[in-house]
């Protein structure tokens, strides 16, 4: 195998990025950490940051 491809906005193939992968990654990242912090809390500070990640358009933090 020479190249792992990840299509995480739907470019290479139909993917309802919304409802079907975010809504069962969150659904298994919150399984995942369960047993160290309240599920319901760690979602919410997780859709929070990333929400604020993407609405940012400073371009001096880009990884550019």
């Amino acid at each position: 195998m020479k190249a792992v491809l990840f299509d995480m906005d739907g470019t290479l193939l139909g993917v309802d990025m919304y409802e079907v992968f975010l809504s069962g990654y969150v659904k298994r990242l919150g399984d995942f950490v369960a047993d160290r912090a309240d599920e319901r809390y760690f979602i919410k500070q997780l859709m929070a940051a990333t929400n604020a990640m993407v609405s940012n358009e400073d371009p001096s933090l880009t990884n550019a």
